[in-house]
């Protein structure tokens, strides 16, 4: 798949390209310069070990993926909310597993479980009359964020994957769904909600796509003794914090 640089936002020419910026080949050189910058960071090999096993545990529990906990050195990180994803989100999916594999990196989906968002299936339809309209599928939801919102029932996973599957034989979401509803839902693997649940339907389709990606809640990132750490440096600085921060809207 072609790589591109988006000046402009207009339809492209070619099929199968991804836009992208900065420039790709530019990619490489940027992950030199983060290295250099975060090198002598305090306790940084430890984080990275922490945060990269608690995402492998994650994603061999919801894949069955092999877990690995090696500490490696270029991480390669992307992430949306934990919502069904547009192409653009498959995008920075693909993007980033190639440019991982490219340099013997890792690359990481970073899951945002923390807000309270729409979780329904939109999936278009044609009905009776040849017009064409939106039909949604909700799932379970409320005005709590994904991590404290329940599982969907059994009836509801299944309305979705059939919604999905059975209209669309032949079609690669449906064809990959299918397989990954053969184990009867006896054998898939214990959602603690609804993030879990999506997750776990999504990384079967970036699966099959070849796209090699561990994945990591927000919700599990956030119970980390490093990511504690790191909150406790800021408030422990928070004036410091505070004049960085502010330092780029200050000097516009």
């Amino acid at each position: 798949m072609a790589v591109k640089t988006l000046q402009s936002l207009v339809v492209p020419d070619e099929k199968n390209v991804l836009f992208v910026r900065p420039e790709f080949s530019r990619w490489p050189s940027l992950l030199l310069q983060n290295k250099l910058i975060t090198q002598n960071l305090t306790g940084l090999p430890g984080s990275r070990g922490e945060l990269l096993s608690i995402a492998a545990d994650y994603t061999h529990r919801l894949t069955g993926a092999a877990p690995h906990h090696n500490i490696a050195e270029k991480i390669i990180v992307t992430g949306h909310q934990a919502i069904w994803h547009h192409c653009g989100i498959l995008a920075k999916n693909i993007i980033t597993s190639k440019f991982a594999q490219g340099v013997g990196g890792h690359s990481l989906h970073l899951v945002l479980d923390h807000g309270t968002y729409d979780t329904a299936m939109v999936l278009p339809k044609r009905s009776a009359n040849d017009a064409w309209h939106f039909e949604r599928i909700e799932l379970e939801q409320g005005p709590v964020p994904l991590e404290f919102r329940r599982a969907p029932q059994t009836d509801k996973i299944e309305q979705l994957i059939a919604a999905v599957t059975r209209p669309h034989q032949g079609w690669f979401c449906g064809d990959v769904w299918s397989k990954r509803a053969e184990c009867k839902h006896r054998r898939l693997p214990p959602f603690r909600n609804i993030t879990d649940f999506i997750t776990c339907f999504q990384a079967a389709l970036n699966s099959a796509l070849g796209i090699n990606m561990t994945y990591l809640p927000v919700s599990l990132l956030s119970e980390a003794t490093s990511f504690l750490d790191f909150a406790a440096s800021i408030i422990a600085r928070a004036g410091d914090f505070a004049r960085v921060y502010n330092r780029p809207f200050r000097n516009r």
